[in-house]
């Protein structure tokens, strides 16, 4: 097993070095799946379109649109060959062609399902505003490695690629970009050489610019393909290392309809203590006399210190 470094969740540079070493590792196998998937498909797609014949912008029209589903089929598989690459190799298991296909073939209607179903709602976002669809297609980025890891169902994928990127909608929105637009830009710069070589030699709607477009659709499925699918197998495996952030319960607004808490119990009062008298207001006690004794019931209060004695008059 390749030794890789340690990873560093959510770090996109640690992300794109764990991808790029094992697309490096690996790149016969993926590039052996994606062959092995996309020119059946594009010749397939091509000679059709060219065996049902009809005028030239038909016979393009049509091939260019067969060719078009068949990339996205052969790149769904090449998708779930290669989640199932980096989860393999987590996992400590070897990396095969015979193991990627295996995982594609029992994934393959499953994936299909989720992607389109995902797909409906991000475009449906996009049309109404543009906004929602991004806020979706970044909240499931990473329901095909859930499928493919936990072998949940479709909506149980979605519940928890949207649990895994919950409280970190921004952190996964840059991942994403870096994850998609780099393998996108390089590829797309190849595949409009070939396209534009292709339009200065022959003339539009031409077979030859046909055969081109499947040659583009080639360089993506076999270079950018799996590089992302790697890349977001290993978001998927860092957001599961970090865990889903916790959702704290709703306080209850005051004023809310919810059950009636039970009255504090009343106080109990002091041991030994005199009732309170009538009126709820008594005026202090007199001190005792000196020398302990008790003042008179009919004396006044005051004469628990009497006057002094006369003194006798002074000498004259």
């Amino acid at each position: 097993m390749i030794s890789q470094p340690e990873p560093q969740p959510l770090s996109a540079s640690s992300l794109l070095q764990r991808t790029i070493t094992f697309a490096g590792a690996h790149l016969g196998a993926l590039v052996l799946v994606a062959l092995a998937v996309t020119l059946p498909v594009e010749a397939l797609a091509i000679g059709g379109a060219m065996a049902l014949g009809g005028s030239e912008r038909h016979v393009y029209a049509l091939g260019s649109t067969l060719a078009l589903v068949g990339s996205y089929l052969a790149g769904l598989v090449i998708i779930v060959g290669a989640i199932d690459g980096v989860l393999g190799e987590r996992a400590g298991r070897p990396v095969t062609v015979h193991a990627m296909f295996a995982a594609a073939g029992r994934w393959f209607m499953p994936a299909l399902g989720l992607s389109l179903l995902a797909g409906l709602g991000i475009f449906a976002g996009l049309v109404l505003c543009i906004v929602p669809g991004i806020f979706l297609a970044v909240r499931w980025s990473v329901i095909l490695p859930a499928l493919v890891t936990e072998e949940s169902r479709v909506g149980a994928a979605l519940e928890r690629s949207s649990a895994l990127v919950r409280g970190r909608w921004w952190p996964v929105f840059g991942l994403v970009l870096v994850g998609y637009v780099i393998p996108g830009v390089v590829t797309g710069l190849l595949e409009n050489v070939v396209v534009s070589v292709a339009q200065a030699a022959t003339s539009p709607f031409s077979t030859e610019l046909l055969l081109a477009n499947g040659a583009a659709h080639l360089i993506g499925n076999c270079l950018a393909i799996p590089f992302t699918a790697a890349f977001i197998a290993m978001l998927y495996l860092d957001l599961r290392q970090v865990g889903p952030v916790p959702v704290a319960a709703p306080a209850t607004p005051a004023g809310a309809w919810g059950p009636t808490p039970p009255p504090p119990p009343p106080p109990f009062p002091a041991p030994d203590a005199p009732p309170p008298p009538p009126g709820g207001f008594a005026p202090p006690a007199a001190p005792p006399p000196p020398g302990g004794g008790e003042a008179s019931a009919d004396a006044p209060g005051d004469t628990a210190f009497p006057p002094p004695p006369d003194r006798p008059p002074a000498a004259g």
